[in-house]
């Protein structure tokens, strides 16, 4: 059958997405990474069944490995953009010690 090549790789490129939502979903940031990872598995295991149809000779999946490629590059974006703090992030943390040392100042003048 020509076609047995397509099961697999419909249903790890089903799970592609379906770990993205999930990890959407978590709270906290290394859950989501988590999830993306597992999605990026995914995406290389239809990579492999793709590369393997083609050594075989049942199609040149040529167009599809380009899309994988650029998903992969999407995921590995979004996971550093996860786990590298943004602006926002910092800007808080710095006002934070900010409040903190006029505290601490505040406290020892008033000594």
């Amino acid at each position: 059958n020509a076609t047995w090549y397509n099961i697999p790789a419909q249903a790890f490129g089903g799970f592609i997405p379906a770990n993205i939502a999930e990890g959407f979903r978590r709270q906290g940031k290394s859950d989501k990474v988590r999830f993306l990872n597992i999605a990026q598995g995914s995406l290389e295991e239809s990579r492999y069944y793709l590369i393997l149809a083609k050594d075989l000779g049942y199609c040149d999946p040529l167009p599809q490995l380009d899309q994988l490629k650029e998903v992969s590059k999407i995921l590995d974006a979004y996971s550093k953009s996860i786990l590298t703090p943004d602006f926002l992030d910092i800007l808080n943390v710095v006002r934070k010690f900010i409040f903190f040392i006029l505290y601490n100042i505040r406290s020892y003048l008033s000594r």
